[in-house]
């Protein structure tokens, strides 16, 4: 009970900790080591290997359904396994080709490859993990753990699957937009291999390995993107530039009507005080600072 317990807290702690990364609309933002998968080593172990009797391998990427009846499921396994990094595979399932229980995922080797009766097999068991592509539900232990994608009619002829073993989880998109994680908490002491499924006669799936992805390593924008469109950051826009207006010209200095009467050797000197009775020219007479003498009467000296 508390192994049990135990075990659904670190999934439900897992779970929280991958979707942490979405956009402010609620969606589910694509990881960028997506865009730096490359293709390295060896490449003697990139095709189909385990499949079941009711499948035909047609080339080392492909496989057809021969078995007629409809009642089995058959499917394929990818020869490498891995335990740890990120790796992209692409997958072409075309929609008219898959049935109602035409499922992809991961696996180990202890998972069954084919069984009677009609069931989504990937994901059927404890050593499985898968999502339909009929009924959009991802699937572990036979149960339905989510619906997925929960906002797209059909997945495209062709997707991709994202297999994060460092996280333990699997997701999804496509060339035009990325449908998120289908699992996490995925652990398994075994090596996890891509696995397909049809019961559908003459159906055709192709599997291609995409190469690994390395988040640390920039996204080449101009390498054919295994996943939607690499979102481009909006252009810096400039601030707007004025227009050059007229020149502003200060008015000319005004003294209301009087001219100025200051001169380059200085102010000029204060005006004469005048005094007495003006005359017909407007003039008047000069204050003087010598005293008038006024003249002796004449009877007053033949006196003395």
């Amino acid at each position: 009970m508390g192994a049990a317990a135990s075990t659904a807290k670190q999934a439900a702690k897992a779970a929280t900790a991958h979707t942490s990364s979405t956009s402010k609309k609620g969606a589910e933002l694509p990881p960028m080591w997506i865009y730096t998968a490359q293709v390295t080593g060896d490449t003697s172990q990139d095709h189909f290997a385990a499949i079941s009797p009711g499948l035909t391998q047609m080339g080392p990427c492909t496989v057809v359904r021969t078995r007629v009846a409809q009642n089995d499921m058959d499917a394929a396994m990818w020869k490498k396994g891995f335990t740890e990094g990120k790796h992209v595979f692409e997958i072409v399932y075309p929609v008219k080709e898959r049935g109602y229980f035409a499922t992809v995922g991961v696996a180990t080797l202890d998972a069954p490859l084919t069984q009677r009766g009609k069931s989504c097999l990937i994901g059927a068991n404890s050593h499985s993990w898968g999502i339909c592509l009929h009924s959009k539900r991802a699937y572990h232990r036979n149960n339905a753990v989510k619906k997925f994608p929960s906002t797209l009619a059909q997945m495209p002829d062709k997707f991709y699957l994202y297999l994060d073993v460092d996280s333990g989880s699997i997701g999804f998109g496509s060339d035009l937009d990325y449908y998120g994680t289908a699992h996490v908490g995925i652990r398994s002491e075994k090596p996890l291999h891509p696995v397909v499924m049809s019961c559908m006669p003459k159906s055709t799936i192709t599997m291609v390995y995409r190469g690994q992805g390395d988040p640390n390593r920039i996204p080449n924008v101009g390498m054919t993107p295994a996943g939607p469109p690499l979102q481009q950051p909006e252009p810096r826009q400039d601030p707007p530039v004025m227009e050059a207006g007229p020149i502003y010209k200060p008015p000319p200095p005004t003294n209301d009507g009087m001219e100025s009467k200051m001169t380059d050797a200085g102010p000029p000197p204060p005006p004469s005080t005048k005094m007495g009775d003006q005359g017909n020219d407007g003039g008047g007479s000069t204050v003087s600072l010598k005293k008038e003498v006024e003249p002796i009467p004449e009877e007053t000296a033949k006196e003395s």
